[in-house]
């Protein structure tokens, strides 16, 4: 029972919402209250990291099927850090969402936010492959049904429904592999996939991030308003980045699995070099979704599912405080270099566990490539770090000093997560990218905002050259949006459309046409039947 003490605290959380507004409790009470429970949670999960329960199996779910497999759900090591940055994400929310307690629809918000994270706090358990299935299945149905709600009246795009699909293929190729896992009528172990069904199971995977076929079109989020503090459209990579980390690597890689590394590794450069450029850290978002599921690939195949758990807890969590609104005051920005150290791989930091799934082999040779997009991560980060929301300059000191709180609660979730998890032979093993990486920071950094050296100028005599390499860029830029094949995939769809609806109209207004046709094949069949056409 204590595997779903958290997700238990957060339905507390949600009566707690909507009970206390109908009582004479003020709404700074019920935001207390929120607060105080979140920070709960949160200790609770470090308390369960030292006592962790054992995985809970659900059997004879499903009272009339045959042969019911049982559904694994626990926390174990690899996915606490996940459930970790999760409860630190819905803390900083709360704690810096303290100016917004007036809003009129601000118990709606907090309703929202629990809910999504009730979702992925229970999905993120998932132990065996019945249990992921039901949990994807679980998060499609409750994005779905976000966008329905948001999209009421408006057409559906096309690449929307191209996500859709992608989404019913990964279910389809999970089920699939369950099917053909089956030994002596039983139920493979998650930890012992091998062959057919490992592929199919890391298809599915693909086919959930988007990184084989189509890893790009997913830089469209199906939830068209923005869900800051929820950060619920990280939850359907965050299961999967899961379920990297419990099944084992392939033991060569096929002409599939090559492909699929290829496109991974294409996602992160196209990513991370969308995410640098954006216009805002709105816009540029969903490229450090795409940045991330390629990064968490590439670990996967180098069999490092530690580091694939790690990039897990870091896009969440840096993420979410990029996103966070910051107070447009000076005194809050001691807290960027502790976002820059988090990630940026040193030894003895967070992010160097991450790097380690980025050296080695197989395709060793693409290693220099993938710090390169780190080096462009961080680069987005600094920027998109030193934004400040006009907004909040009316924040009173109070809600400033929790919102100050809340930002160091969730800054600090890796550094707690790196010392609780500690492994000494993973410290320096990462130190040379990480050098790498650093080195052209400080070059950056130094060129850019200390010496602020005028680039335009010393690029001048190359003008024509860039103004090329920029046109290039830009036809990439689009050939990867994949906008063409949108196009090609839309005539293909309206063509079989004119085709059905002809054929539609033959069959029921054309009478005459259609007995016609069936008169010709009975007479057709009785000749053949009586031997008249060859004899």
């Amino acid at each position: 029972m204590l595997n779903f003490l958290p997700a238990l605290l957060i339905v507390l959380m949600i009566v707690l919402v909507l009970a206390l507004p109908r009582t004479r409790f003020p709404i700074g009470t019920v935001w207390l209250f929120l607060a105080l429970f979140t920070l709960l949670n949160w200790a609770v999960l470090i308390f369960l990291r030292f006592h962790l329960p054992a995985i809970m199996q659900i059997g004879n779910w499903f009272p009339v099927a045959l042969s019911n497999d049982p559904i694994e759900l626990g926390i174990t090591k690899l996915n606490w850090p996940v459930l970790f940055g999760l409860a630190a994400v819905l803390c900083a929310s709360v704690l810096s969402g303290s100016s917004f307690i007036q809003e009129p629809r601000v118990i709606f918000r907090w309703i929202e936010e629990l809910v999504f994270l009730l979702v992925g706090m229970i999905s993120m358990l998932a132990q065996s492959l019945l249990a992921f299935l039901l949990a994807w299945a679980l998060i499609d149905l409750m994005e779905i049904i976000l966008f329905a709600s948001e999209n009421q009246g408006r057409s559906v795009s096309l690449q929307t429904i191209t996500i859709l699909i992608s989404r019913v293929v990964s279910l389809g190729l999970l089920i699939s592999a369950m099917a053909l896992g089956y030994q002596d009528g039983q139920a493979v172990q998650i930890s012992a996939l091998t062959g057919f069904p490992l592929t199919l199971v890391i298809l599915a995977a693909a086919f959930r991030l988007g990184v084989f076929p189509l890893r790009l079109p997913y830089t469209q989020s199906l939830a068209k308003k923005r869900i800051t503090t929820s950060v619920f459209h990280y939850l359907p990579a965050l299961s999967t980045f899961v379920l990297l980390s419990q099944i084992p690597g392939p033991e060569q890689l096929n002409t599939v699995l090559s492909f699929v590394l290829l496109f991974a590794i294409l996602s992160v450069l196209f990513g991370a070099m969308n995410w640098v450029t954006g216009k805002n850290e709105e816009a540029a978002e969903p490229y450090w979704l795409v940045t991330f599921s390629g990064l968490a690939f590439v670990a996967y195949f180098r069999g490092q599912p530690a580091a694939v758990i790690t990039l897990a807890l870091l896009m969440i969590v840096i993420g979410g405080w990029i996103s966070l609104e910051k107070p447009a005051s000076q005194k809050f920005d001691f807290w960027v270099p502790v976002a820059f150290l988090t990630f940026t791989g040193i030894p003895f930091t967070p992010g160097a566990n991450a790097l380690v799934g980025l050296t080695g082999s197989p395709w060793k040779a693409a290693n220099p490539l993938l710090w390169l997009a780190i080096f462009a991560l961080t680069l987005g980060l600094l920027r998109f770090s030193l934004i400040r929301s006009k907004e909040t300059a009316h924040r009173e000191g109070w809600m400033r000093l929790f919102a100050t709180f809340g930002m160091g609660i969730l800054l600090l979730t890796p550094w707690l997560d790196w010392v609780i998890s500690l492994d000494t032979s993973r410290v320096l093993a990462a130190w040379f990218p990480a050098l790498v990486i650093n080195v052209l920071l400080a070059a950056w950094v130094s060129v850019h905002y200390l010496f602020k050296v005028d680039f335009a100028s010393l690029l001048s005599p190359y003008a024509k050259l860039l103004e090329r390499a920029d046109q290039w860029g830009r036809r990439t830029d689009r050939f990867l949006h994949f906008e063409w094949l949108y196009r090609f995939l839309g005539s293909i769809y309206s063509l079989a459309g004119r085709i059905m609806n002809w054929f539609n109209t033959l069959m029921e207004e054309q009478g005459g046409v259609l007995w016609a046709i069936v008169f010709f094949a009975l007479l057709l069949s009785l000749l053949l039947s009586r031997g008249v056409v060859n004899g």
